[in-house]
């Protein structure tokens, strides 16, 4: 991946990561917080509380990485993508239940 822009600190993970770190996770893509962008965060604090060390959750601003953004053709807000071994799985738009998100990770371990 070709990432220039930071990764937002979320859930545990360190701002000077790379996404590459944490494929294999759940990227969660966010602009600044609004309407279901913000009501996906707390979804997303309980699905890492959740799966603790056996899923990776990071967001990333889609405003400040339009590369990531680009290569992964991110069209809308909330994006998620669900990777295994560096190769996305999985993805849907929009705000998410916390029991879908977790059937999906877990289906995927």
């Amino acid at each position: 991946l070709g990432m220039t822009g930071p990764v937002e600190s979320v859930l545990g993970i360190r701002p000077e990561q790379s996404v590459e770190q944490f494929l294999g996770g759940l990227p969660g893509r966010y602009q600044v917080p609004d309407g279901p962008c913000k009501m996906q965060g707390p979804v997303l604090e309980q699905l890492k509380h959740r799966t603790g060390d056996d899923a990776n959750i990071i967001k990333i601003d889609v405003d400040r990485n339009p590369e990531l953004s680009a290569e992964y053709q991110i069209r809308s807000v909330p994006t998620l993508i669900i990777f295994k071994n560096g190769a996305p799985l999985w993805r849907a738009s929009g705000l998410q239940q916390l029991e879908v998100l977790e059937d999906k990770i877990r289906s995927y371990m």
